[in-house]
């Protein structure tokens, strides 16, 4: 279940098998100090394996993502009552 709704949406950050177990942080852009984690975890769906972390009740805006201390991608949008999607594979 993923909280969604008025003003508050989610994030599915998909990655490459390695990072298995990894935190990813996420931070409001322009506000590279104020960051909350995930763990990168196995899914499977359909036959398939996906690594994936999941930022769910997250307030409509726009934020950074990073991993290892690393901004992998800046100005990501998230908006209210919707599942984004970023690929950081390969």
């Amino acid at each position: 279940m993923l909280e969604l709704g008025a003003g508050i949406g989610a994030l599915v950050v998909q990655t490459d098998p390695g990072w298995l177990h990894d935190e990813i942080e996420i931070s409001p852009a322009g506000d590279d100090g104020n960051r909350s984690h995930k763990d990168v975890l196995e899914r499977r769906a359909n036959g398939r394996s996906y690594h994936v972390a999941v930022f769910d009740g997250q307030t409509d805006g726009r934020y950074t993502i990073w991993h290892h201390g690393v901004a992998h991608a800046r100005d990501v949008r998230v908006a209210g009552a919707a599942v984004a999607e970023l690929d950081l594979r390969g």
